[in-house]
């Protein structure tokens, strides 16, 4: 059995403090103060992505790879969306059952709906980092696939392609600098 003093004992104390930080700035940025909104937005989101990536490892074998994904990222993606659903219908006063039916289409595809779009772009990112980070023996191929799935996410937005299915989009623009933590 595992003491709690031995739970807190591996917890890397800098990145706590860095995600304590980037939360704080999330906040502030929603305040929506257009001074701050532009410095905070240029490296609030990438840091979340480098701590994520910093924190990546493949050590297991694809399928537990994957349970280990959906019981640590994708139940906390439904524990958190299904209360953001319902919370924003009730503040609406548009709560009822059809209206709770036609919100499964956006839990299904998570585009960009609700505050739990990171978690989706982070599991998209995890599932394609696995077999680049498990089979890319030369760290350059790494580099140069993450460098091409960064510059097709771009080109993706300069082309008004956005808003695609678990935030894919997103993962590719990001992947950058969650590679540059891995």
């Amino acid at each position: 059995m595992t003491k709690k003093s031995e739970i807190n004992n591996s917890r890397i104390q800098w990145i706590d403090m860095a995600k304590g930080y980037g939360i704080v700035l999330v906040l502030l940025g929603h305040l929506h103060v257009n001074e701050m909104m532009v410095w905070i937005y240029s490296f609030h989101m990438p840091l979340f992505f480098f701590l994520s990536g910093y924190l990546f490892s493949v050590k297991s074998s694809f399928r537990e790879f994957a349970a280990g994904k959906v019981r640590k990222l994708l139940v906390p993606y439904l524990a958190l969306y299904i209360p953001a659903i319902v919370s924003e219908l009730y503040f609406h006063s548009q709560l009822s059952w059809s209206n709770l039916a036609g919100c499964i289409p956006l839990v299904i595809t998570q585009q960009r709906h609700a505050i739990v779009w990171f978690l989706g772009c982070i599991i998209v990112l995890h599932f394609l980092f696995y077999p680049i980070v498990r089979y890319c023996r030369n760290p350059i191929w790494g580099i140069l696939i993450t460098l091409l799935m960064g510059l097709t996410g771009v080109i993706l937005w300069r082309n008004g392609i956005t808003n695609l299915y678990w935030n894919c989009d997103v993962a590719l623009v990001v992947a950058p600098f969650f590679m540059a933590a891995i």
